[in-house]
């Protein structure tokens, strides 16, 4: 008998997924994300895995077991790396309440520690502030002594010059004068000297015209007159000496209120730079407190939605582990010792009963269904379509 209705009631066969291939995908795709292994190395592992876990254990040679071993090992690592990661974050929510009771005493010290700053700032400016006005207050001191010594010592200056003007005259130009007819240069130089000391006129031209003479031609007109000048230079001389004698304590007290000012102006100069230095290590000081306590202030604020990420991100881990050991772990422990199954025994078909007996030749017992029915009948059922008597 024909099958007619077998083949239009058959469902469209589908494409079988191989459950072989979709485990070895599963764990290629762990494989793929191990950080700990070179890219190039995942990527050969991965695609070496199909070839050495499609085949039984105990059919794969030498190098595929390297491969599934070293599979296995990396497997190993993603589950420990995994189990860190979670110890660490339950670490770090256990720790929670110690943290930001930490971070809370941070944020008080810093607290305090920026009110000191604020203070000491505030005192090294008012330091730095008298330094400074102690500084122009030298300078200004030093000033006036200054010009104290150059006018108390104006009178003494003059003497002193005088005393020089008058010496060089005496030891070069008047023994000129008394030795020799005077030149028109020494003439010049008498006349000078007459104006600078407010010398008597007359005896200047009483002596002019007496040094105009040969030594030895010269009256005693002339003597009496050159006599008299030489005693107005000793006058003048005693009178220059006597006025530094008289004025050399002044001087010396007017030196030495000069030396203290500049003493003065110097310790102040080293204090106002010091206090400068040190107004701005304070401020240095207070901006490094500020930014201590913004970072901290900022942390705290942060610890909460930090802590609550921390959950997800352990949550998320724990989860991840278990997809990792039910499915990529799972599915390779199971190809990886996938041994050979024990044949299947064939079992011996059914004697058909003596009434079905065959009868009669008819034509249809030329068929080759008719001719061995125990084998067509088995056929059949193989394909899903009942025997028929």
């Amino acid at each position: 008998m024909k099958r007619p209705a077998a083949a239009a009631s058959a469902p469209a066969k589908r494409s079988k997924v191989d459950p072989i291939q979709s485990k070895c995908d599963s764990v290629a795709s762990a494989l793929l994300e191990a950080e700990g292994l070179p890219e190039h190395v995942r990527e050969m592992l991965a695609g070496s895995l199909s070839s050495c876990l499609h085949l039984f254990k105990a059919d794969r040679h030498n190098f595929q077991h390297r491969v599934v071993a070293m599979v296995g090992e990396a497997l190993s690592e993603i589950g420990t790396s995994i189990n860190k990661s979670i110890a660490e974050a339950e670490t770090e929510v256990a720790s929670a309440d110690t943290n930001r009771a930490a971070l809370e005493a941070a944020c008080q010290a810093n607290t305090k520690t920026l009110e000191d700053r604020h203070a000491s700032v505030s005192a090294r400016k008012e330091a730095f502030e008298a330094s400074t006005a102690a500084r122009k207050g030298s300078t200004a001191a030093l000033k006036e002594a200054e010009k104290d010594e150059k006018a108390g010592n104006k009178e003494l200056d003059d003497a002193a010059g005088k005393k020089e003007e008058q010496n060089h005259f005496r030891s070069v130009t008047y023994k000129e004068l008394t030795e020799n007819v005077a030149t028109k240069a020494g003439t010049k130089a008498l006349e000078k000297l007459g104006k600078n000391f407010t010398y008597d006129g007359e005896l200047i031209k009483a002596l002019t015209s007496a040094f105009a003479k040969a030594p030895d031609a010269r009256g005693t007109f002339d003597k009496l007159v050159v006599t008299q000048f030489e005693e107005q230079l000793e006058k003048t001389l005693a009178g220059l000496n006597a006025t530094l004698a008289q004025g050399e304590p002044g001087k010396q007290d007017r030196a030495s209120k000069v030396a203290s000012a500049k003493s003065s102006l110097e310790v102040s100069e080293v204090a106002d730079q010091a206090c400068s230095q040190a107004l701005t290590d304070a401020r240095n000081a207070e901006s490094d407190a500020q930014k201590e306590l913004d970072s901290t202030n900022k942390a705290l604020a942060a610890f909460t939605p930090g802590l609550e990420k921390t959950k997800a991100r352990c949550d998320g881990l724990k989860a991840g582990l278990a997809e990792f050991s039910e499915n990529a772990l799972a599915n390779f422990k199971e190809l990886e010792s996938r041994c050979i199954p024990p044949p299947v025994e064939e079992q011996p078909a059914a004697e058909a009963p003596a009434a079905e007996a065959p009868a009669a030749k008819s034509p249809a017992a030329k068929s080759p269904a008719a001719k061995s029915p125990a084998r067509a009948e088995p056929a059949l059922a193989a394909e899903g379509v009942p025997a028929t008597a």
